[in-house]
């Protein structure tokens, strides 16, 4: 579901954007499909009025939350999300805001991106190390 219009408030998400949220309801659907998914923002009136540059602003940003939010299930989600930044590279980008908040964070939740640079550089390259240990699978959009 959606928090109010809090997908595009601001203006439009892109397709990619798009393609990458739809494709991360089905997979996380079909491995935990006991959890509900509430996207709360993308390329919303919040972030266009942050003092710093976000990909919310340019619609190459999502953020969701997961219900229960259990630690279980937020590890499961980070898994999932890790499979798709080692298939998705350099274009997939997440942050575990559930675990390690942004300074503008107004809650848990998850964010994830679309597009190459040094956004969560960090979880991109730990997820590029577990997929080539086999230790996580890979997703592609």
């Amino acid at each position: 579901s959606e928090k109010g219009t809090e997908l595009s408030n601001g203006g439009d998400i892109t397709s990619q954007t798009a393609d990458v949220g739809i494709s991360i309801i089905n997979k996380i659907k079909e491995i935990i499909p006991e959890i509900t998914l509430k996207f709360t923002s993308g390329n919303d009136l919040f972030h266009k009025e942050l003092s710093y540059n976000s990909r919310h602003k340019n619609g190459r940003g999502l953020d969701f939350t997961i219900s229960p939010s259990t630690s279980n299930y937020i590890n499961q989600v980070e898994t999932i999300l890790q499979g798709y930044a080692a298939g998705n590279q350099p274009n997939f980008r997440f942050i575990n805001e559930y675990s390690d908040p942004t300074q503008a964070s107004s809650g848990d939740h998850f964010h994830i991106s679309w597009g190459p640079g040094t956004e969560a550089a960090q979880s991109l390259n730990e997820s590029i190390a577990l997929a080539k240990k086999g230790l996580i699978p890979i997703y592609t959009v």
